[in-house]
């Protein structure tokens, strides 16, 4: 039987998954800098030739992101500096 912290893990895997899906092409990396940007980390510009989110990714990335932040409990999932 699953305890709460491993089912938490879990949801917290599926939203991650989520993230990675989001469509845009093979830019996951400027997506998680987005990600962090919006949790109050500095923010960066991916490096080339990576195109950073594209409005529609930064768009399907916040509210995934809001999912896990309530899951989590928090206000963010990293300490910014």
């Amino acid at each position: 039987m699953a305890t709460d912290a491993v089912k938490r893990k879990v949801a917290l895997r599926v939203q991650a998954h989520q993230i990675s899906k989001r469509p845009g092409g093979d830019n996951l990396p400027a997506c998680v800098k987005h990600a962090l940007s919006l949790q109050g980390c500095p923010d960066s510009y991916p490096r080339q030739p990576m195109p950073a989110p594209t409005a529609r990714q930064k768009e399907a990335i916040a509210p995934a992101l809001r999912h896990l932040l309530e899951i989590e409990g928090g206000k963010r999932l990293v300490a910014a500096e």
